[in-house]
């Protein structure tokens, strides 16, 4: 049984020509046994084919994965003429 008919049998449903090509395209990339590993996990997802690429793209890219964006800081903006932010303040403190 070949890669695609694998991936096929996995999803439960025929495969698109743009799924087909784009996992042809990843067997060149991926060896067969992680594409199908990749596959399995994205099995029950509404989207399996890009989750599967998201997988396959932390494999090749493992620093990425976990990575937290960067927070920015905003100063406070203090305006004791508004009645409306004193009243939005005490809301929620």
């Amino acid at each position: 049984m070949n890669l695609l008919d694998r991936v096929c049998e996995l999803w439960g449903r025929t495969l698109s020509p743009i799924e087909t090509q784009k996992i042809i395209n990843l067997s060149n990339e991926f060896s067969e046994e992680v594409i199908l590993e990749a596959a399995m996990i994205s099995a029950d997802k509404n989207l399996p084919m890009q989750y599967m690429a998201k997988t396959l793209y932390y494999v090749k890219h493992p620093t990425e994965q976990g990575k937290k964006k960067e927070k920015v800081e905003v100063e406070p903006v203090e305006d004791t003429n508004s009645k409306w932010l004193e009243e939005l303040k005490k809301s929620l403190i």
